[in-house]
């Protein structure tokens, strides 16, 4: 039986009544109301119950928050943060941000390599960029005294987490970083602006299990001359992620179908992958095609 006009409004009143009532809730009121919505559409297409239908929804959105135990902790953090750049004092900044970072998984999992050169060899593939993306940034942005960029950098943090962008908004403007920090669901509104140097840090497994496929769409539509996209080794249980080869294979398919250069880096937690772009023209048009799929 196919779905015919008179059973729409009763879907498209089912989506919006969960998503008003999953997005006011205490628990993902952080989380961008378009994310809950696409969640919720695609859930409703497949035909399940309602009641099914909001069960497999607050368990994606559970996994996303997942990786996070912050809170009040995280304030009190960022104070510290703050202490310490007013008092000039290096050290005391870069412990602060750490502390800080290992409020989220896998940001922590990249705290042992911050001294032993993780950015310098990024950005010896890409050259010094003069503008950032840091896409789904969660709180990778805190590293930016690593990265050894120069103030003139323009750094610009996406996340649809409410918490990591006020966190990360605060900490740039302390730093007199230029960019800032948005409130966004990159894969249903990318940026449309170029950068030199777009982060996409262990995230792509996570939007291709939101949206088989959503993983490459946003690789084709950043505009950035490079992506540095990478992936986990192991789950935070330490299990080995059984799609990690696919995922693998398809980063490495696209670049070759793409002709972009790639570079590969292996770490102890993550593999990445820094891909070189030809060129970026188009790509305005490509983000609005991405962004429709989660119209």
């Amino acid at each position: 039986m196919t779905d015919g006009p008179q059973n729409r409004p009763a879907a498209t009143d089912g989506v919006a009544t969960l998503v008003e009532r999953i997005a006011t809730s205490a628990k993902y009121r952080s989380l961008c109301r378009g994310t809950i919505a696409d969640i919720v559409r695609r859930e409703f297409t497949l035909g399940k119950p309602a009641a099914d239908v909001e069960h497999a929804v607050r368990r994606k959105l559970h996994r996303i928050l997942a990786a996070y135990h912050g809170g009040g902790k995280a304030t009190r953090r960022l104070e510290a943060v703050a202490d310490a750049i007013a008092a000039r004092d290096d050290a005391a900044v870069r412990n602060a941000c750490r502390a800080l970072m290992g409020l989220h998984a896998t940001a922590a999992e990249r705290l042992a390599l911050l001294d032993d050169g993780y950015h310098a060899r990024i950005f010896a593939a890409t050259g010094r960029p003069g503008v950032v993306f840091d896409l789904a940034c969660a709180l990778h942005p805190f590293a930016w005294r690593w990265m050894k960029l120069p103030p003139s950098t323009v750094y610009r943090a996406f996340d649809l987490n409410r918490h990591f962008v006020d966190l990360v908004a605060r900490y740039l403007a302390l730093e007199g970083v230029g960019g800032g920090a948005e409130w966004r669901d990159i894969l249903c509104e990318p940026p449309a602006e170029r950068a030199d140097v777009a982060f996409f840090l262990q995230t792509y497994h996570c939007v291709e299990a939101r949206r088989p496929g959503a993983g490459r769409e946003i690789l084709d539509s950043v505009p950035a001359r490079h992506v540095v996209v990478s992936l986990p080794k192991e789950n935070f249980g330490g299990r080995r992620l059984a799609r990690s080869t696919a995922h693998a294979e398809a980063i490495e398919a696209q670049a070759a179908a793409r002709s972009w250069g790639m570079q590969v880096i292996d770490w102890p937690a993550e593999t990445v992958w820094i891909l070189r772009k030809p060129e970026v023209a188009g790509a305005d048009a490509s983000a609005r095609g991405a962004a429709a799929a989660c119209a």
